[in-house]
């Protein structure tokens, strides 16, 4: 794959001269590329309707505004007369064909509706370059004006092509093939061109945070230099200015600074000391002790798990403290999917052992149906002494989703208190009232009930095993840093990833939108590639990138870049993750399930593109060996592969693009 060494004294002053006379012209090649996303990119704008992407009407309306008013709006603002004007849009481009719903655009007292979602709380940089064709040029109502601010976010895609052609020139020898086919994969690919060419902030925060990773690559790779640094510096504070999920340069660019300071024998000190500070991060940023199998949402302190003189079961029970000022934390925890399918029409019962650090009207563990709204619990009087609580229920509707929440108080409490919980019991069927159960095992997952032995349906019931944890200042800031949701999200991200029976699910269906989204699917998420299964190979193509690119680090270990490789697989990883995290609060707490779209994660396209076209060059590698001992195929068989697979994927979305459109 022809990775790079670190550059020579030559390199970095630029003095290096090229060997072969194919190199001279790679601004010539940078040309071709960026003259194939301009077509690529005018077409597209062309060909989706107004107002056909993700929120478009609410960040359009963000830049009118700032055009019409000159100052940046509040939050909640809005001009009735531009919304009705979108909103006659919307309905003549038919945006609404096929749906229930129409907006009123006569509506009084409050907005006409041009989206769900408001934009002007988000960082205003994307808008205010949005706004300047709007300010500059006479343009005959609000569609006409859209297409003007498609055109920055064109030149925005623009951008995020050269620089993607100069951080992959960063981590590459002269005569790699990366350096103009990673490029290339973005100027072609449908689902990127179609998506930033759209008037969405997203836009802005791919080609800022792109430009980052280019001038950070080139610190990293060539060492210090003022003009670099600088340039690293506006880009992340253009990314600070644009959109959350890019605000990962700010911490990336202090590995930068460490990285281009330290070269020669001091790289090796800095390799040992960043490995250092992760070790201390990981000890501050973590503890051990909550509930295993438990989600915690909430503030508290203390673990969810302690150790108890008078537990009915084991030597652990499960503690939640309520204080005064602070909303009341809780506990879920979510059932496998075939649990929850099992129970249809079933009835359940479900409680525990209960008491309080003093009297208090509590509820019992709470019975949630998520996929239908549904909840059951009673209302008990707690005191200090242990006392087994239980009720029965005929579950209604559809329980795919289900889940068990510790809530004993759901409002602020004037004292502080403490509710424990042991030996939490749900099981299929009815049993007497009268009778207390018993277990099995001090965890309490056989209980025997009136002498009938049966399965407790929930995991870890007694408390008596342990896992991982956020410190408490993790949810405090973090839920304030964090995209998109509400508090608490680091907890639940964390616990959604650490418990795989309950919410594996979620990455499951999430992975698959990412991709489908990320090759060719556009709108809003809801224009599809025609035919049966089209994604399937798509994702066959994926995993072929990734394995290849997996030998293909296998095989040159020692050639890689691994300080220009570290910088981009920190970004890939905190973008990806950050946008998995994105909808993993609301399987706990919501009877919707919200999946991130790949807009969010192409603020990672560089290293994305690279380590998929990185394992396909490895593969084709692999099987041109293999027939060489019989045929000789020419070195341009697998470039026109390449070209004709995407100029095959294009026609493709196009005809699914018209054929939606024009039905």
């Amino acid at each position: 794959m022809h990775f790079s060494q670190p550059a020579s004294s030559d390199t970095r002053q630029g003095r290096a001269t090229p060997t072969n006379p194919w190199f001279r012209h790679e601004g010539w090649r940078l040309g071709l590329i960026l003259l194939v996303g301009l077509v690529h990119g005018l077409i597209y704008i062309i060909t989706i309707p107004p107002w056909q992407h993700y929120d478009e009407p609410n960040h359009f309306e963000y830049s009118w505004l700032i055009a019409q008013r000159g100052v940046l709006p509040h939050s909640g603002d809005y001009d009735q007369s531009m919304r009705r004007e979108v909103a006659v849009s919307m309905i003549n481009h038919g945006f609404f064909k096929g749906m229930s719903f129409t907006p009123d655009i006569n509506v009084q007292g409050q907005p006409i509706w041009i989206g769900s979602y408001s934009q002007l709380n988000d960082p205003p940089l994307y808008y205010l370059l949005v706004s300047i064709p709007l300010r500059l040029f006479r343009l005959d109502g609000v569609t006409q004006q859209l297409y003007a601010a498609r055109l920055i976010s064109l030149l925005l895609y623009l951008l995020s092509i050269v620089a993607a052609w100069g951080a992959v020139r960063e981590v590459t020898s002269r005569e790699s093939r990366l350096r103009w086919l990673v490029p290339m994969t973005l100027a072609l690919l449908p689902g990127y061109v179609d998506f930033m060419t759209s008037v969405n902030n997203n836009v802005g925060a791919v080609a800022f945070f792109s430009l980052f990773l280019w001038f950070s690559l080139r610190l990293v790779r060539r060492g210090f230099r003022w003009q670099d640094f600088l340039w690293a510096v506006i880009m992340t504070g253009f990314c600070l200015l644009t959109m959350k999920i890019v605000w990962i340069a700010l911490p990336l660019l202090m590995v930068t600074l460490l990285f281009s300071l330290s070269t020669g024998h001091w790289r090796g000190l800095t390799w040992g000391l960043s490995i250092f500070v992760v070790v201390i991060s990981l000890g501050l940023i973590f503890s051990w002790g909550d509930a295993a199998w438990w989600a915690r949402s909430g503030f508290q302190k203390a673990t969810t798990r302690k150790v108890v003189s008078n537990t009915p079961l084991g030597r652990a029970a499960f503690r939640l403290d309520a204080t005064p000022g602070s909303p009341p934390p809780y506990l879920v925890q979510l059932l496998p999917i075939a649990s929850g399918q099992g129970l249809k029409g079933k009835t359940v019962t479900l409680g525990g052992w209960m008491w309080a650090s003093r009297p208090i009207v509590a509820r019992s563990p709470v019975l949630r149906v998520f996929t239908g709204g549904q909840e059951y619990f009673q209302t008990v009087s707690l005191d200090e002494t242990p006392t087994f609580h239980f009720f029965t229920v005929a579950i209604e509707g559809d329980p795919t989703r289900t889940g068990v929440i510790l809530l004993p108080v759901n409002q602020q409490v004037s004292e502080p208190v403490t509710v424990y919980y042991d030996g939490l019991t749900l099981v299929e069927g009815a049993y007497p009232l009268d009778i207390v159960p018993k277990y099995d095992d001090s965890r309490g997952n056989r209980i025997n009930w009136g002498g009938e032995v049966i399965p407790n349906l929930l995991r870890n019931p007694s408390a008596e095993s342990a896992w991982l944890r956020f410190r408490p200042w993790v949810d405090v800031y973090g839920s304030r840093v964090l995209p998109d949701l509400g508090a608490n999200e680091p907890s639940l991200a964390l616990y959604s990833a650490l418990d795989w029976q309950g919410s594996g699910w979620y990455y499951r269906s999430a992975t698959g939108i990412l991709l489908r989204t990320f090759w060719a699917k556009f709108g809003w998420g809801h224009v599809a590639l025609l035919g049966h299964k089209p994604y399937r190979f798509l994702g066959i193509l994926t995993a072929i990138g990734i394995a290849g690119a997996m030998l293909a680090i296998w095989r040159q270990g020692k050639q890689l870049p691994w300080d220009g490789l570290m910088l981009l697989g920190l970004a890939a990883l905190g973008i990806w993750g950050l946008t998995y995290v994105r909808g993993t609060n609301y399987i706990f707490i919501s009877t919707s399930v919200y999946y991130p779209v790949a807009r969010y994660i192409y603020p990672a396209i560089i290293p994305t593109i690279l380590i998929w076209v990185t394992g396909w060059l490895e593969i084709f590698r692999i099987f041109k060996r293999l027939v060489d001992r019989w045929v000789h195929p020419p070195v341009f068989l697998g470039y026109l592969i390449f070209f004709l697979f995407f100029i095959g994927l294009d026609i493709w979305s196009f005809v699914s693009i018209q054929h939606f459109y024009a039905g």
